[in-house]
């Protein structure tokens, strides 16, 4: 009984696990830019953009002074921003015994792909170089869902009266990936800790109950007569 009731516990952590992870995915999963570049050097070139349905990184790690990218609304306000770097080094193979081992082969010729959410009102999808200068822009608007935003029109003095100061998503997506597995782990240990009690409680109960007393012997009719 008490091995059927750990088994149904079990089952039903176990769903109950499954069922977040497909909640998961359905509230992450979405429409992405996918845009595919080539680089020589410094120097980019675009392949091809296009949207499609997956995960951008969160990117919570971005190095402090690499290229920036910026996807930009029909209105100038910049909706998303990232740095990243392409290039790197290949490590060579380990040398062979009595050889010097080689030294990292900078890769400085290759393609990459850039990843971003998508946004419907984006127009503009812009890389800078390191000190700041545009060196690419792409035109989005194919891929938006509505009409350009008409411009505001400037107030008295001259200034832009939608010209409000906002936070810029910096890449942080705040994928809740790492609360999931949290969940996961202290679901695990829910687990063991539950199997643990039972298999103590049915141990313990067995050992309170001891062993069975033996029937006393039925009388015999001569007993009786004495």
């Amino acid at each position: 009984m008490e091995v059927n009731s750990c088994r149904g516990v079990f089952l039903g952590l176990l769903i109950l696990l499954l069922s977040s992870s497909l909640v998961f995915c359905a509230e992450t999963a979405g429409k992405i830019y996918l845009m595919e570049l080539g680089f020589k050097g410094e120097n980019l070139t675009l392949h091809r953009v296009y949207v499609s349905e997956g995960y951008a990184p969160d990117r919570k790690i971005q190095p402090e002074d690499g290229y920036r990218c910026d996807v930009v609304s029909f209105s100038g306000q910049v909706l998303y921003s990232f740095r990243f770097e392409f290039g790197g080094f290949i490590m060579p193979p380990p040398p062979l015994p009595g050889e010097e081992p080689g030294a990292p082969i900078a890769v400085e010729e290759g393609n990459t792909t850039l990843i971003m959410p998508y946004f419907s009102d984006a127009k503009w999808i812009n890389i800078y170089d390191k000190s700041g200068k545009q060196i690419l822009s792409v035109d989005v608007s194919g891929f938006s869902d509505r009409p350009p935003e008409p411009e505001a029109p400037a107030d008295e003095s001259g200034a832009d009266a939608s010209g409000t100061e906002e936070n810029i998503p910096s890449g942080d997506s705040g994928n809740p990936i790492f609360l999931y597995a949290g969940i996961g782990i202290v679901i695990l240990l829910i687990l063991a800790a539950l199997a643990y009690l039972l298999k103590k409680k049915s141990k313990g109960q067995a050992a309170q109950s001891g062993p069975a007393p033996a029937p006393a012997p039925a009388l015999q009719p001569e007993t009786l007569l004495k």
